[in-house]
């Protein structure tokens, strides 16, 4: 049985005991109310304080009974209390030691500090992508919601180092800092590239002059939520096909295409080959909209381009051939 459950089963066996008690000692010893609840505590409790004796045999008799069957129930409620204490406890210890074993063994993670308005759509996406990732939040009440659906959440402040490195940083891939404050999301940027410098960092803005002082605090990418949402919602007027077309793209919800990003690795069969080699056009029905080189963006690239080790191609396609493609590409 649930221990919460048991308490409030033995608490109610406990009240009904006290008002069986009064009730009877008002009848058979023909006491007051005050008098019948104080004999009742005093009897339950063991206590004893020898002040009142029983006139009749039946009030004598029921006097024994109220004080076994009081002892047996405050000792059960007493025993439900105990257990709902230490077993909370416990499994909030053991949740607490389980959580962290799981961050020490996160690698090429990504760390989102910042659960609310706009963290909240950054976590759906990589739920979304299957990407593993952490959580940063300070609002208890926040990070519950995220906590209760399993995900790893670390209740603490993200700008502050200690908490970075407990949330791995040093072996994170990449952070996501989308808290309400602008500075707030330069310290965590500086806190970030100081203690890992590789990690790529992308940062919310909310005011256009904290722009700049993100990206020389080291952000690789700032992004505007209020920018892009009024952008949104006019080429939504302007250009609705368009949208609806890149929104299905970027957001998978049919399945049917998807934008990938793939690497050319050094020993994959891609390397050096021209696209019109067909190897990704013919074989697997997909295209290359772009290739970056050396921070370099090729656009549309024509059938005579090459692909060389450590591109990165920007490819459309359905998911299962781009899949298929990944595994060319190492």
């Amino acid at each position: 049985m649930d221990p919460f459950k048991r308490f409030l089963i033995s608490l109610s066996a406990l009240i009904l005991m006290i008002l069986i008690g009064v009730g009877g000692l008002m009848h058979l010893e023909h006491l007051s109310l005050i008098e019948a609840i104080y004999m009742t505590v005093v009897t339950m409790s063991t206590t004893g304080y020898g002040d009142y004796v029983p006139h009749s045999p039946f009030g004598q008799l029921f006097i024994v009974g109220l004080l076994i069957g009081g002892v047996g129930t405050i000792a059960f409620a007493s025993t439900s209390l105990v257990t709902i204490v230490i077993e909370g406890q416990l499994k909030n210890f053991m949740g607490r030691r389980s959580m962290k074993n799981e961050m020490a063994r996160l690698k090429n993670h990504v760390i989102v500090c910042g659960a609310g308005r706009v963290g909240e759509h950054v976590i759906n996406r990589l739920i979304h992508e299957k990407t593993t990732f952490l959580v940063i939040e300070r609002n208890e009440r926040i990070a519950a919601q995220w906590l209760e659906r399993g995900y790893l959440v670390l209740i603490a402040d993200a700008t502050l180092d200690e908490v970075l490195i407990e949330a791995g940083i040093l072996r994170a891939s990449g952070l996501i800092t989308a808290l309400s404050n602008d500075s707030d999301n330069v310290f965590v940027t500086l806190s970030a590239k100081g203690l890992n410098p590789n990690i790529r960092v992308v940062a919310r803005v909310e005011r256009s002059e904290s722009e700049v002082k993100l990206l020389r605090a080291g952000a690789d990418k700032v992004v505007s939520p209020t920018s892009l949402g009024g952008s949104r919602m006019a080429n939504a007027l302007i250009k609705p096909a368009s949208v609806e077309f890149v929104e299905t793209i970027l957001s998978r919800s049919h399945f049917e295409i998807a934008l990938e990003e793939l690497i050319v690795g050094p020993d994959s069969i891609l390397a050096g080959k021209e696209l019109s080699s067909g190897i990704i056009r013919s074989e697997y029905g997909a295209m290359v909209v772009a290739i970056i080189r050396d921070n370099q963006v090729l656009m549309n690239p024509r059938g005579h381009d090459r692909m060389l080790a450590g591109d990165l191609l920007i490819i459309l396609g359905r998911p299962a051939d781009l899949v298929r493609i990944e595994n060319l590409s190492n």
